[in-house]
């Protein structure tokens, strides 16, 4: 049975004993029914993790006697998504799967067919639920989520060191089999993303994003949802480059 995922403060990370009350009391010593000798792993949601383990149980709160360096469980390439709003239901699954797959940051993208807002509200839940992810997934990584951004911010942001994918019907198909270039995406570190909302870009707006130094992807035939489209480019992309949530699969 594998160590339960703990995300706690970059402090309390480096920190060689701490307390855990709250939700995440709650969740292991209440729900979970942990108890004193208990192996946990925990993580700063920045990319770092340790080895714990639990050394007290009382009413409301855990010590935790923290070891050894543990593995991240990160990927070799940093994958950001922009993407079109869907709605509220669909983005909140969007969250929750790409940050399973391994995502590093999650923008939410204003364009000419979106039509909707993320109050604050939404993105601390998108946030709370990114967390909850990462502890499910075993990831040491807290995906950023921002937004909402305008298209402009995508331009801005594109740079030749860092691939941009957008996700467009009209691209050329990739023969089966064959990753678009998985080894320029190694090299490089990062990959860029983009998902349209429903009814995809408009024709005008990836001419922008072609000149600013993007290239179309197609992902087959069938005609996804927005979310759907984002969570399964994000696995191609990560999957190519021998990284993500593939490992046990």
């Amino acid at each position: 049975m594998s160590r339960p995922t703990v995300v706690v403060s970059p402090r309390e990370l480096r920190q060689e004993r701490i307390e855990l009350d709250g939700e995440a009391f709650r969740h292991l010593f209440r729900a979970r029914r942990l108890g004193a000798g208990a192996g946990l792993r925990l993580v700063d949601g920045r990319g770092a993790a340790r080895w714990a383990e639990v050394d007290s149980v009382g009413r409301r709160r855990a010590g935790i006697a923290l070891g050894d360096e543990a593995p991240p469980n990160e990927a070799p390439v940093a994958v950001e998504l922009w993407v079109g709003v869907p709605r509220p239901r669909r983005a909140a699954w969007l969250v929750e799967k790409a940050t399973e797959v391994g995502i590093t940051a999650l923008r939410w993208l204003d364009t000419a067919h979106s039509g909707r807002t993320v109050p604050e509200p939404a993105l601390e839940r998108h946030r709370r639920i990114a967390v909850a992810a990462v502890e499910q997934s075993s990831r040491a990584l807290v995906p950023e989520i921002s937004g909402l951004h305008p298209l402009s911010d995508l331009v801005a942001a594109l740079e030749p060191k860092t691939p941009t994918l957008v996700l467009d019907r009209r691209a050329p198909t990739v023969p089966p089999g064959e990753a678009p270039d998985a080894a320029a995406w190694r090299r490089a570190g990062a990959v860029r993303v983009v998902v349209g909302p429903e009814g995809g870009l408009r024709a005008e707006e990836i001419e922008e994003l072609e000149s600013a130094g993007a290239k179309r992807l197609r992902l087959g035939e069938r005609v996804l949802r927005v979310e759907t489209a984002a969570v399964v480019a994000a696995g191609v992309v990560l999957w190519s480059v021998g990284g993500g949530a593939f490992s046990e699969l």
